[in-house]
């Protein structure tokens, strides 16, 4: 293995477990994920681009590949769910939620650890993709629209409606506690 790809990958090492771990269907194929994702990684590193941003670049390849993987593995993707048109009601329903979780937000933080994952995989495919690669990998949009080869309005549209189904989920749920 080249000293040049071992130093970059152990540099990406943390956030690539993570995203790895959030973008699979089945939690227990991570570790057959991360050989498959650095597999690829190797085979695939003779045609990367030297000045370009390797974890871009990598990140890229762990996203192909936990793609393929979860598709072959036929763990079946996490259940979407469509927003059906808004009403008026509803919308002061979420309103008067946000207005509880900002007096008592304490109350919805301690339960909101295994709802923030199930809200995340609620998203689509791509949604969730750019959302874990923003936050979780701290990529910029330009390296988010090299890594999954979208134009750079995508990244920040699926971005942006990521972050409103999310915060949507997140609300309906701090009313329930």
């Amino acid at each position: 293995m080249d000293a040049a790809f071992a130093r970059e990958l152990e540099a990406c090492r943390t956030d690539l477990l993570a995203f790895c771990r959030a973008l699979l269907w089945k939690k227990a194929d991570l570790e057959d994920a991360l050989q498959e994702v650095l597999l690829q990684a190797v085979k695939a590193y003779p045609r990367f681009t030297p000045g370009t941003r390797f974890k871009s670049w990598l990140f890229k390849v762990a996203t192909n590949t936990v793609f393929n993987l979860n598709r072959k593995r036929g763990a079946g993707a996490p259940v979407m769910r469509e927003a059906a048109a808004e009403e008026l009601e509803t919308e002061l329903w979420l309103e008067e939620a946000y207005q509880a979780v900002l007096k008592n937000p304490g109350q919805v933080v301690a339960a909101l650890g295994s709802e923030v994952r199930r809200a995340v995989e609620r998203l689509n495919e791509i949604e969730r993709t750019v959302l874990l690669l923003r936050s979780l990998c701290d990529l910029k949009y330009q390296e988010i629209a090299d890594a999954l080869a979208i134009p750079l309005g995508s990244v920040m549209g699926n971005l942006g409606r990521a972050r409103a189904k999310l915060r949507k989920s997140l609300v309906e749920f701090s009313h329930e506690v």
